[in-house]
């Protein structure tokens, strides 16, 4: 004997996940450059020289819709070629680390929380 069964709310519930996302799309896309803002200037801040060259060369861009960058050197400042952050961020056999773009990554991340990032738009798109 077969039993007729009835969903309901089925519409309504394919409705909220496409808005869920569209606002998670949107949102991470605009997020994504807030943090790579943040990132930059935390690296600033963090930057063992604190005028000058490598300083000035700090920068982010918007790569995609999901991916922003963030970049020290590989470029004239100044007159000058900035080609050696990686040196003073890893160090070398004369010279010790003297990390400035990790820190600020690890800062970021822990600061701004990427799950409560997610649900503050989630929560956007079913409202």
């Amino acid at each position: 004997m077969k039993m007729p069964a009835g969903l309901t709310g089925v519409n309504e519930s394919i409705v909220s996940m496409k808005k869920v996302d569209t606002a998670l799309k949107s949102g991470a896309s605009q997020n994504i450059m807030e943090i790579a803002k943040r990132v930059a200037e935390e690296a600033g801040i963090r930057c063992p020289i604190d005028k000058g060259n490598m300083l000035s060369s700090i920068e982010y861009r918007k790569v995609d819709e999901q991916t922003a960058e963030v970049t020290v050197g590989g470029g004239f400042w100044g007159g000058v070629d900035v080609d050696y952050p990686a040196f003073v961020e890893f160090g070398t056999w004369k010279m010790d680390a003297q990390p400035f773009v990790r820190p600020a990554v690890d800062f970021v991340v822990k600061d701004v929380g990427f799950k409560g990032t997610l649900q503050l738009f989630v929560n956007k798109a079913v409202k």
